[in-house]
């Protein structure tokens, strides 16, 4: 396509986007948060939404203290009390002048184990030296400690590696692919907001001051990516309801029933290409649009359909043809014959033509020409009683005079 053309209709996309009434902008504001990735994340990660980002300023083993036997329980008394992932769990002095005598080393004397403030605090050698907090946001999901202590569950179970670990970090908690050993529907429950936090009408909570949480197709093909607006259409036909987890009915109607098209789902050119993906990519297409009221109109107005009012005695375009020479001639003696293409491809011809242009030759009616649209030996060998019996009103468009039955009794004698 030229460039100019190309030019043109991205000019003209924008003055249209620059028109959007408040439902197209309510659409391309969804669109928008659909196209952006959320915490892009290598895969064993974990997301930033639910886990928010920490500032720790300590220094501490758990491998050594692991190695010395000391319990999870001893420096995180507070779990096993814990109802909420908001709970503070982190041990503070008191849990470590157990074994530090953080007073001894105060006074200057030596402590095994080792007790001063530079043991735990990097830099800080006495109360007097400045002092930074480390920051342990609340976790965005729920967890109630006790109820998986009471069960049994252990601590490396959700908290895998921390065992080997220096610094306990985001990373030592739990990824959903561990939860889900347990929370299969049957051990434990499997729904969403059981270990996801919910808005007041039951959907998922979504975005955070820490993030955007999405899908990342661990559980199935969803992941929200820069493709997912294509794809999202089979997987919404085949699973609505685990949509509607997070997304309002409104958040489809934006784009789905406005009035407004968003042209971010197709790119500017796209009328003039759509052709091409169109013929490979037809259920693609049909997921939005149906072939009768979007393609056959949009291609009447145009002039590509033959039955336009342009390809019309006096029209701008008659006496040209869309297709090639010999398309549509009474003998099948050239490759371009538009039986062959019917045969490969139907839906492509009905993207411009209506069942009454078929009906013009192949209806078995004295007003067309009755042209035999079926292979040599269709009766005989069977084949027409088994369409017959699978769609007779589809028999009844050509040998019945519309939606009728009458001619097919005598048309069809002898089928079992």
């Amino acid at each position: 396509m030229g460039r100019a053309l190309r030019f043109g209709l991205g000019f003209v996309a924008a003055l249209a986007l620059a028109s959007f009434d408040a439902e197209a902008q309510v659409a391309q504001t969804w669109l928008r948060v659909a196209l952006t990735p959320p915490n892009v994340l290598p895969r064993s990660s974990r997301s930033l939404a639910v886990y928010p980002e920490q500032q720790i300023h300590l220094r501490f083993s758990h491998r050594q203290h692991v190695a010395a036997e000391v319990s999870c329980g001893q420096c995180h008394e507070a779990v096993e009390g814990s109802s909420r992932a908001s709970d503070r769990n982190i041990p503070g002095h008191t849990q470590c002048e157990t074994c530090h005598d953080i007073d001894a080393a105060k006074a200057g004397e030596e402590t095994d184990p080792k007790s001063s403030c530079d043991t735990c605090h990097p830099g800080v050698r006495s109360e007097a030296d400045p002092y930074v907090p480390s920051r342990f946001p609340a976790n965005n999901i729920n967890f109630p400690h006790e109820r998986h202590i009471s069960l049994g569950v252990d601590c490396l179970r959700c908290h895998e590696g921390v065992d080997k670990a220096e610094l306990g970090t985001r990373d030592h908690l739990m990824k959903m692919t561990q939860c889900l050993t347990c929370h299969d529907g049957q051990q434990a429950p499997n729904r969403c907001t059981t270990c996801h936090l919910a808005e007041p009408d039951g959907r998922l909570q979504t975005r955070f001051a820490s993030g955007s949480m999405a899908p990342t197709g661990q559980l199935r093909d969803d992941a929200h990516d820069r493709d997912f607006l294509r794809r999202h259409a089979h997987l919404a036909q085949a699973d609505l309801e685990s949509c509607s987890d997070c997304h309002r009915a409104a958040e489809c109607e934006a784009c789905h029933v406005s009035s407004s098209k968003a042209f971010r789902i197709h790119p500017p050119d796209w009328m003039a290409s759509h052709g091409i993906a169109a013929r490979g990519q037809a259920m693609d297409c049909a997921a939005c649009h149906r072939q009768q009221s979007s393609c056959v109109a949009c291609h009447q107005q145009s002039g590509v359909a033959s039955e336009s009012n342009l390809r019309k005695a006096g029209g701008p375009l008659a006496g040209g043809s869309f297709h090639p020479a010999g398309f549509a001639n009474l003998t099948r003696d050239n490759p371009n014959h538009h039986a062959f293409e019917a045969q490969q491809n139907i839906e492509s011809c009905a993207s411009c033509h209506q069942e009454q242009t078929c009906l013009k030759c192949h209806a078995a009616t004295q007003s067309s020409l009755r042209i035999n649209p079926h292979p040599d030996g269709f009766k005989e060998s069977g084949a027409a009683c088994r369409a017959f019996r699978q769609a007779p009103i589809a028999c009844a468009k050509c040998h019945g005079g519309g939606s009728g039955l009458s001619g097919l009794g005598r048309l069809l004698v002898g089928c079992p």
